[in-house]
């Protein structure tokens, strides 16, 4: 049993992130009025206005290479929610995602999936993954995108190099994953 809480420590120790019993913990919390969101995210964390959602970069946003989106081995995350639009892209996720070309043929991988959600339980998701060789080198895009609270939103991850990729991935679940609407953004009989 020693030897189990020596690893565990060993292991702790080892994560970038701060987690607690394999949660990573996301003390920052934004209340996002574009999105209706409260969304929480970990600290060392910057919040950027280049977005039209929310949006945080793992670095300082002064640090930002020219023409490259993110440094080696750091990441961008941006959460955009927003109403259905038939006339703008239809009404489900997939109709969305073609709406901004998000599509096989354009590289994309898509997969069916599921993210779990504290305020929605488990909820359908599409994850898309592109690498975007040659213009961001050793760049990959990951994104999930699922509907809450009647809106359908795209939570997306932008990381240079493999390094930190399954870090980043796991903070980008667990930022999805406590996502709340946000009951000050509500305007009355809405």
């Amino acid at each position: 049993m020693r030897s189990i809480r020596i690893w565990c420590v060993l292991i702790a120790a080892l994560l970038p992130v701060p987690a607690v019993h394999g949660q990573i913990l996301l003390p920052q919390v934004s209340h996002d009025e574009r999105s209706g969101l409260v969304i929480h995210y970990p600290k060392g964390w910057w919040t950027t206005d280049d977005s039209p959602g929310f949006e945080i970069v793992s670095f300082p946003p002064n640090k930002r290479p020219p023409v490259i989106l993110v440094p080696d081995n750091e990441a961008q995350i941006a959460v955009v929610c927003q109403k259905p639009d038939p006339g703008r892209g239809g009404s489900s996720i997939r109709d969305w995602l073609r709406s901004y070309r998000v599509t096989s043929e354009n590289g994309f991988r898509i997969t069916e999936s599921r993210v779990v959600i504290d305020e929605a339980g488990s909820v359908p998701a599409l994850r898309t993954e592109k690498d975007l060789e040659p213009q961001f080198p050793r760049g990959v895009k990951v994104g999930y995108d699922f509907p809450l609270a009647e809106k359908l939103c795209d939570a997306t991850l932008w990381y240079r190099g493999q390094a930190r990729a399954v870090e980043f991935e796991a903070i980008l679940l667990a930022i999805i994953k406590h996502l709340e609407p946000d009951a000050g953004s509500r305007k009355p009989g809405a």
